[in-house]
């Protein structure tokens, strides 16, 4: 990568020395007076800083810091989340809770011109990263590692920078469950091991189906580490966490995503400017071109557009949600037999709207459907089949029974009230306002 396109795209993406200086000198401050009220009402706690902006990798566009109470490890774990917010009460600042696996706090406020978002995280303060409870508690060990692989390499700070907005560009971050990208904490990784994002997009052509990284040599080879890691969380990408061994720190990649990244790399002779530009999601655009395309191709367009209000609901929990109805509602279109050519999900929770776009192959099936049965040799496979279907005939070496579909159009499947949608989840989605099919 040119250092002249290096240095461009850094100074778009990266806060200046004195704004960095600033912008931390304005967290210290505000931190020091929860910590002066946590020492006056003698709760043992220490505040620090994590996340993007502790490792001082944040980009511009964040005003996220994440911030951990470490609360001492003889506090009952049920009740450093109150006692965060007692804290936070007493130092007279207003502030969100937020759910988790601990209920945690954000509070926004705007400094010197400066946009601020702090979330406070209760956490347990403990020695070693195998005495965790919650896996939160393992965060300031996190930073902590890629400092010291700072040391060794000052460079790292500024890739780590240049691979999230590359990552961005290419739609491919967040480690969100209905997102399914790379996190940061997996990005950090992957730059601490190959030191730059130039070798590991060159790494990364010659990635396979999967692929394993350990950063600390810590297994013998990949084999050795699946056996010590749980099962449901290997993926395409299995990449040993810096600081808990038996994790996969990529478990939250989709396979999809992971086949995306190696179809992005294949395809870069040369990093240039494009792969650095994000293009803005424009929701009413994209339901023009999916609308285009179903006419010029001769399909049946299916629209969903959710309004949403998100107020006091997790973002991911709001997005998995919603996909999840996504493809529970194509399943049912394939069920009867409606072949759903692309599915696309589209989602801004900043603006509280989400699509759900589908390209049907067929908008009618005939009212007749033709059952596949067994062989005729299968005597009595054969003889359950016939004693349950009607209209028998044979085809070649096997039986096939006919029936009556009981819907023919897609019109009259397609029409879904929040009531049903609920109860085809099996979960409430309160959140959704309202429901435009199209």
């Amino acid at each position: 990568m040119e250092l002249e396109l290096k240095n461009k795209i850094l100074s778009e993406i990266k806060f200046s020395d004195k704004d960095h200086k600033i912008r931390v000198e304005i967290a210290n401050n505000f931190i020091q007076k929860l910590q002066k009220t946590a020492d006056e009402n003698k709760i043992k706690v220490e505040f620090f800083i994590g996340g993007s902006f502790g490792k001082n990798t944040y980009l511009k566009d964040s005003s996220d810091i994440d911030t951990f109470a470490r609360f001492d490890k003889n506090y009952d774990d049920e009740k450093i989340s109150e006692m965060l917010k007692e804290i936070l009460e007493k130092t007279n600042i207003e502030f969100k809770k937020q759910k988790g696996s601990r209920d945690y706090y954000s509070v926004e406020f705007v400094e010197k011109n400066q946009n601020f978002l702090f979330e406070f995280v209760p956490n347990r303060k403990i020695s070693s990263p195998e005495s965790f409870v919650n896996t939160t508690d393992i965060s300031p060990f996190h930073v902590e590692y890629l400092h010291k692989k700072g040391k060794e390499n000052p460079e790292i700070y500024d890739e780590i920078r240049l691979a999230k907005r590359f990552f961005k560009s290419k739609k491919l971050y967040g480690a969100e469950s209905y997102i399914g990208g790379f996190a940061g904490h997996v990005i950090d990784i992957l730059i601490m091991h190959y030191k730059s994002l130039e070798n590991l997009i060159k790494s990364a052509k010659d990635w396979k189906e999967t692929t394993f990284i350990d950063i600390n040599s810590a297994y013998k080879d990949e084999k050795d580490a699946i056996k010590k890691m749980d099962s449901a969380k290997i993926s395409k990408l299995i990449l040993v966490d810096s600081i808990l061994l038996d994790r996969n720190a990529a478990r939250a990649l989709s396979d999809e995503n992971y086949y995306k990244f190696l179809d992005v790399v294949n395809s870069i002779n040369e990093l240039s400017e494009n792969d650095f530009k994000i293009k803005k999601q424009d929701l009413d655009k994209e339901i023009t071109n999916h609308i285009n395309y179903c006419v010029q191709n001769e399909f049946y367009s299916i629209i969903y557009d959710f309004k949403l209000d998100i107020i006091n609901s997790s973002e991911d929990i709001v997005g998995s949600k919603l996909l999840k109805i996504s493809k529970l509602i194509e399943k049912l279109f394939k069920k009867y037999d409606f072949g759903v050519f692309e599915r696309n999900f589209l989602i801004d929770l900043k603006i509280g709207r989400c699509l759900f776009l589908y390209k049907i192959e067929n908008k009618e099936v005939p009212k007749i459907k033709e059952i596949t049965g067994p062989f005729v040799w299968m005597i009595d496979a054969a003889k359950k089949f016939k004693s349950s279907k009607k209209d028998i005939v044979i085809k070649n070496n096997r039986y096939y029974g006919r029936e009556l579909r009981e819907i023919t159009s897609i019109e009259k499947l397609k029409n879904f009230t929040k009531e049903e949608l609920e109860t085809m989840l099996n979960k409430n989605i309160d959140f959704v306002k309202s429901i435009k099919i199209k």
